[in-house]
């Protein structure tokens, strides 16, 4: 194809030919990029065997090729088709067949699930936390699911909880430091088991007792790290839960519910293979491991033990009147599990990333590969159901980190730099369906993080599926009265400043220390951040916040929270990291070795935390607004 057809082709497929990036600049892909992603993407599937997605708002002719034929629905019901798909189907995941042709056929409630509470006029209010970074006196170096269920006690029980994503690290000695770079998304993390909660240590014999109480102790002596070494935490966890699994083994009721957890756990025994095939090889990347070996080798359930201890202690988790909220990551490692289960659908040669904006002037690479819709269309979005459906699973909301991914990503080709990339489309009418269907069976509501660079009419699709937008005190000029409703407001998020970094300027003298950017750059955003601050406190002085003009961080952390308290938002949110008084943030985008992203614990623990009055004053605001309706929550989602 000579370079006109090439772009013709990938309009087609779409792939953009150009668009504008957050700082306003026209950017054009080369021909090279667009060639490099239609390799990646393959042929395109026939058009009758696409997904057909019913929308409530208008009826839906049917296409030619399935005339004569019928809906098989999710209950078992047959409906003859007509000129018209019938109406009004149940909610699920349907499809429609004409002799032996058969296609999916999606049903999604109008918007996504929203608790009585919320749709009622009322607000909640929470605290966005990373939750490795909550460690208490009893966590083995890194906070664990039992520091999570005493977390909302010590912050005064909000009405829900937000945490960093729990998804599964890929498997090797020393695991990934970002949540947000998962081996899968399927499953969970095993390094936030809190183990000295597990029944089986009632059944340890006497010498596994005292190994394990060794094991306790070194765990905890991990607690004195500076930072959080994910590797020597594993070592101790892994080690604890040997002895674990073999005290479960003995006891007949624990093998029992242990045996039908494996049984009814889609993928399970395929992702408790891929991480003891790890462990064998000696790396995580399935890409360079050699022939497997017996079965008899691997060591497999102790991979399913730690999933199922997962599951009970997230269901221990509190009721609050808005439950825990969760986080779904953009992508995963290629090298991780989730890649290895579905080489066809998840993309060989191109990387998700993010266009030159105000928080990466030189764009973002993320070094995940996307889904390729055709990949995800062949399947019928299978593996996106279980993923959203597992996301969901013991929650009462979900995040969407870049939940502009759901109608295009920023790809970038292999061998290309950030900048040289461009956006692909994605099959939104689909995904949003899945995602309203799933948020209504497990009663979740849905937040999309609708940062950076947003195309025109993204907001408005999503607020019409019942998907609450995200709203940065940070980024909005606009007064708090004018915040829109379906919202969750929030001040910061992790790859921001927290407040005493950026009032303070350690932030910005730490950006220098470790060289993340170009010292043009650096400078540019220096000589910027007075007049932010300024900005900033105009608009708390405007609210009425007391301490707008302190220089005090508590008391710029307690503005800010009145602020957000008075906006419409149906979700108001602070950040333990701005409650705690820290100076370093979670994550610098684009620094890997620098500093130690995703390693930082919180500089109090949760001990600290639930005596600390300051943390109990910069909620106040929140807590106060939200107390007139607390009378008409309803049970927990």
């Amino acid at each position: 194809m000579d370079d006109d057809q090439v772009r013709a082709l990938a309009e087609t497929r779409g792939i953009s030919l150009g668009y504008h990036d957050a700082l306003g600049q026209w950017r054009e892909p080369s021909v090279e990029v667009l060639r490099a992603i239609l390799d990646d993407l393959g042929e395109a599937p026939p058009a009758d065997a696409l997904t057909l997605v019913a929308d409530h708002r208008a009826p839906i002719r049917t296409p030619d090729t399935w005339r004569g034929g019928h809906v098989e629905c999710e209950d078992g019901r047959e409906i003859p088709l007509g000129e018209w798909l019938p109406g009004p189907l149940p909610a699920g995941y349907h499809h429609i067949r004409r002799g032996t042709e058969r296609a999916p056929l999606f049903v999604p409630p109008e918007r996504a699930f929203l608790p009585e509470r919320l749709a009622g006029g009322g607000h909640g209010w929470g605290v966005a936390a990373q939750l490795y970074a909550v460690r208490g006196a009893g966590s083995w170096g890194i906070g664990d699911l039992a520091d999570l269920a005493r977390l909302p006690a010590a912050l005064g029980d909000p009405d829900f909880v937000l945490i960093n994503p729990l998804h599964a690290p890929t498997a090797g000695a020393a695991p990934e430091p970002s949540p947000y770079f998962a081996g899968s998304r399927r499953f969970r993390n095993p390094l936030h088991l809190c183990l000295p909660a597990s029944p089986e240590v009632a059944g340890l014999l006497p010498d596994e007792r005292a190994e394990f109480a060794a094991l306790d102790a070194t765990g905890r002596a991990l607690n004195a790290s500076p930072t959080i070494d994910r590797g020597p935490i594993w070592t101790v966890k892994r080690a604890a839960l040997t002895l674990l699994l073999a005290a479960l083994r003995r006891t007949p009721d624990r093998a029992t519910a242990f045996r039908r957890f494996q049984d009814t756990t889609p993928g399970l025994s395929a992702f408790a293979r891929f991480n003891a095939l790890a462990e064998h090889h000696g790396t995580p990347d399935w890409r360079t491991w050699g022939p497997p070996p017996p079965d008899a080798v691997l060591e497999t359930e102790i991979h399913a033990y730690a999933q199922f201890l997962i599951e009970e202690q997230l269901a221990a988790f509190p009721a609050l009147p808005l439950g825990l909220m969760t986080d779904l990551a953009v992508g995963t490692d290629r090298a991780g599990f989730d890649a290895w289960a579905h080489q066809d659908i998840v993309s060989a040669r191109l990387r998700v990333g993010a266009p030159p904006d105000p928080l990466g002037p030189e764009g973002q690479d993320w070094g995940v590969p996307p889904w390729l819709p055709t990949g995800l269309e062949r399947h019928g979005y299978r593996p996106f159901i279980d993923m959203v459906r597992a996301a969901m699973a013991h929650a009462g909301g979900l995040r969407i980190d870049h939940a502009m991914g759901l109608a295009r990503l920023y790809v970038i080709p292999e061998g290309a730099g950030a900048v040289e990339g461009t956006y692909l489309r994605m099959p939104i009418d689909a995904l949003l369906a899945i995602i309203r269907i799933e948020s209504h069976r497990a009663r979740c509501m849905v937040v999309g993080e609708d940062l950076g660079t947003v195309e025109d009419g993204f907001r408005e699709r999503m607020d019409r599926a019942g998907v609450l937008s995200y709203r940065l005190a940070w980024f909005e000029d606009r007064p708090p009265s004018e915040y829109p409703r379906r919202s969750m407001a929030a001040v910061t998020t992790h790859d921001l400043p927290t407040v005493a970094g950026f009032f303070s300027g350690a932030d910005m003298a730490h950006l220098r220390d470790i060289r993340a950017l170009a010292p043009d750059l650096l400078n540019e955003i220096a000589e910027r951040q007075p007049a932010e601050r300024d900005r900033l406190r105009e608009r708390l002085a405007a609210a009425g916040a007391p301490g707008s003009h302190s220089d005090d961080p508590a008391r710029i952390t307690t503005a800010l929270g009145h602020l957000v308290s008075r906006t419409p938002s149906m979700l108001r949110c602070a950040s333990l990291d701005d409650l705690c008084g820290a100076t370093l943030r979670a994550n610098v985008p684009g620094t890997t070795d620098q500093r130690p992203n995703w390693r930082i614990p919180l500089p109090m623990t949760l001990e600290a935390i639930a005596a600390a009055p300051g943390v109990r004053d910069g909620t106040a605001p929140l807590r106060q607004a939200a107390a007139p309706r607390r009378a008409e929550r309803p049970p927990a989602c």
